[in-house]
Order: structure tokens, then C-alpha cells, then sequence
């Protein structure tokens, strides 16, 4: 939904609206999953807030670029060759 807020279909590049999809769910699902990691994997005892902010700034590069020029093409490829027209 908040990709269609961003992006107009009639006026922007329909390509545009690929990459609003993909930011936003790194913007959304990074901070959740750092979160989990911090949890699960780092200890953070009484610095849980300063531990997860630093694990979510190392791991948002990452993820960003990730999705925005690996995953997400790969994904896109593959399910248009298995759902083709």
C-alpha cells in the first residue's frame, strides 16, 4: 500500500513501483529481524536498545543492496519463468 502512495503508475515508470516494494520491505523487515538476531545471537543484556540499533545500522546495507540487486531480481526471474503467460 505504501508503494502505490509513492508512486503513480499513470505519470512514473512502472519499474519505479519494483523498487518502492523492495525498499520498503527492507525499511520494515531489517529493524524486525535485527531485532530477532540481537535476541537470539547477541546477548545484549541490559543494552538490548543499543545493540539492536547497531546490528540494525551494520545489517541495513546489506540488506538494502541485497534485495535491490540480487534477491529480488533472482526472485522475479525465477517466478516469471514459472508463471509464464
Amino acid at each position: 500500500m505504501l508503494s502505490f502512495r509513492i508512486v503513480n503508475l499513470e505519470k512514473d515508470n512502472p519499474f519505479l513501483l519494483i523498487l518502492s516494494i523492495s525498499a520498503i520491505s527492507v525499511v520494515f523487515m531489517c529493524p524486525l529481524m535485527s531485532f530477532a538476531a540481537t535476541l537470539l545471537f547477541k546477548a545484549p543484556g541490559e543494552q538490548i536498545i543499543a545493540v539492536w540499533l547497531q546490528t540494525t545500522v551494520f545489517n541495513f546495507p546489506v540488506a538494502f543492496f541485497w534485495q535491490i540487486f540480487y534477491a529480488g531480481p533472482l526472485v522475479r526471474f525465477i517466478f516469471g519463468k514459472m508463471f509464464q503467460k
